[in-house]
C-alpha cells in the first residue's frame, strides 16, 4: 500500500510538471528556459503547500456541514449582506437627492 501511494504522489508531481511546462511553453515557445523553471517552481510549490491543502480541504469537508445545519436551524446569517445592500441603496438614495438640490 505504501509503494501505491508513493506511486501516486509520483504520478501527480510528474502530471503538475508536465502540464504546467506545456502551458507556460503555449506562451513562450521561443525558450525552453522560463517554461522550465516555471513549472519546476509550481511543482515545489505544489510539494510544499500539499499537505497545508489536503489539511484545509479535510477540514472544511468536516465543517461545512455543521455550518449549513447551524445556517439552516438558528437562521439566516446571510441576512447581514442584505442590511449591507439596504444602507448602500439608503446612500445612493441621499447622494442621489443631494445632486438633485
Amino acid at each position: 500500500m505504501w509503494s501505491l501511494t508513493w506511486f501516486l504522489a509520483l504520478i501527480t508531481v510528474a502530471v503538475t510538471f508536465i502540464g504546467c511546462y506545456r502551458f507556460t511553453n503555449f506562451f513562450h515557445q521561443n525558450s525552453t528556459v522560463y517554461p522550465t523553471l516555471i513549472a519546476t517552481g509550481v511543482t515545489l510549490g505544489y510539494l510544499i503547500f500539499l499537505p497545508y491543502l489536503m489539511f484545509i480541504i479535510g477540514t472544511l469537508a468536516l465543517l461545512l456541514p455543521i455550518i449549513y445545519l447551524w445556517q439552516r436551524y438558528t437562521g439566516n446569517p446571510l441576512d447581514q449582506i442584505n442590511n449591507v445592500q439596504d444602507k448602500l441603496r439608503d446612500i445612493r438614495e441621499k447622494l442621489e437627492k443631494r445632486q438633485k438640490t
